[in-house]
């Protein structure tokens, strides 16, 4: 089994017209074993984001954390980041990886916290 996880965030966004009219990609080594690559197809139009982690003995460890420390709430991706790293944790990469409903921020999906299903 491999320890090499990928994360994707999908965000469909519009292109303009006058925007660019070819497929992109990107790629940034954030530190070793960590690559975000920036994917943009504007005949979808997509902007994907791909970070993938090697967590074979360097240390990283995927945690998540909830708008406000609550199933209810809403908070920007680098308020949450800086919450988590407070104390001894550094936070490498931060990704929105959840939809959610704008007015009252309660989370769209079903979530497993601690081997019990949440909504």
């Amino acid at each position: 089994m491999s320890t090499i996880r990928t994360f994707a965030l999908v965000a469909c966004c519009a292109v303009s017209a006058g925007a660019q009219a070819r497929d992109s990609a990107a790629s940034v080594t954030v530190e070793p074993g960590v690559i975000w690559r920036h994917i943009v197809r504007p005949g979808g139009p997509w902007v994907i984001n791909v970070t993938t982690i090697d967590l074979r003995g360097r240390g990283y460890d995927i945690r998540h954390v909830r708008a406000r420390d609550s199933l209810r709430g809403k908070e920007k991706v680098s308020a949450m980041a800086m919450r988590a790293a407070e104390g001894a944790d550094r936070v490498v990469v931060a990704i929105n990886a959840d939809f959610f409903n704008v007015q009252t921020g309660e989370s769209e999906n079903n979530q497993v916290i601690a081997g019990e299903w949440w909504k």
